[in-house]
């Protein structure tokens, strides 16, 4: 039996040893250089899975709600540094430009309700037995003076929470923007040895990236934005970037919420209408009409 057990575990040494060869060989054919990237990808460590036994290889429905979720930190037609290539048993990720924000936005608690005080309580119940007309206006008044200083601290306190939360979204917006992605070769049994090449991963994610300087592939042409298109808006754009879109805004508001500068813009283009909302000069929500 010590014998079997010992065998298992050479064999199991072996192949972990054979791993870290085959991730070390992988890293110096790919780490540093610079990669293309044939899709949008999310700004999120998740990144773009691709199944190589699947058709198609990847799923464009979950890619579409990872983005929809965390925004796209590369355009599809940009080329980013390859930073990292990790081989794990059922998965081969290949990371770019940093491989993706894997942080959370919450924050600090923020209580936004005030406790009544022992005197609002005392006058509550002293108001329920005062007969006295002129005892109980008084009461009513002093009561009435102690809940509107309360409800004032509440609204400072929702207004205090609702400026945080706008700040670490649109600080969390940033650093997905600019954590890069990542793409995730996964098998449903542990990585092929015939997959572990270069040749192979990049055969495998052909249709998703493609190495800088390597033959153009003749099937896809990078999109270019053009004016007045709603698919290039994101969060986290500035009014500069949005009006590179759709030209200078037809009618632009500016005013004050939760102790944050926002400016509500309209533009107008050929198509139809935007409605814009920027938060301390980043789009934070828009809408569009059809003329």
């Amino acid at each position: 039996m010590k014998i079997q057990h010992w065998g298992l575990a050479v064999a199991l040494a072996l192949c972990a040893s054979a791993m870290a060869q085959d991730e070390a060989s992988l890293a110096r054919a790919l780490e540093g250089r610079s990669a293309v990237a044939l899709v949008d990808m999310p700004g999120d460590a998740g990144g773009v899975e691709v199944w190589p036994e699947n058709a198609p290889a990847v799923d464009y429905n979950q890619l579409g709600d990872r983005i929809r979720r965390y925004g796209v930190a590369i355009p599809r037609g940009t080329a980013a540094m390859i930073t990292k290539v990790r081989l794990r048993k059922k998965e081969i990720e290949i990371h770019l430009g940093g491989g993706g924000y894997s942080g959370s936005s919450s924050g600090p608690f923020i209580p936004t309700t005030v406790r009544k005080t022992q005197r609002e309580k005392q006058l509550e119940s002293e108001l329920k037995i005062v007969t006295d007309p002129i005892k109980k206006k008084e009461v009513r008044e002093e009561l009435r003076d102690l809940q509107d200083a309360r409800r004032r601290e509440e609204a400072q306190l929702r207004a205090e929470a609702e400026q945080a939360r706008i700040l670490r979204e649109a600080e969390e917006r940033e650093l997905r923007a600019r954590g890069g992605s990542r793409f995730s070769l996964r098998w449903r049994d542990p990585v092929p040895a015939s997959a572990m090449t270069e040749s192979a991963v990049l055969a495998a994610l052909a249709t998703v990236m493609e190495l800088e300087g390597s033959e153009p592939r003749t099937t896809f042409s990078a999109p270019q934005a053009s004016p007045a298109n709603p698919m290039a808006l994101r969060k986290g754009m500035s009014e500069d970037d949005v009006a590179a879109l759709f030209g200078a805004p037809a009618e632009r508001k500016q005013e004050a919420a939760a102790g944050l500068s926002v400016v509500a813009s309209r533009y107008d283009f050929e198509g139809g209408v935007l409605h814009a909302k920027f938060a301390e000069g980043t789009l934070v929500s828009w809408s569009m009409e059809s003329r």
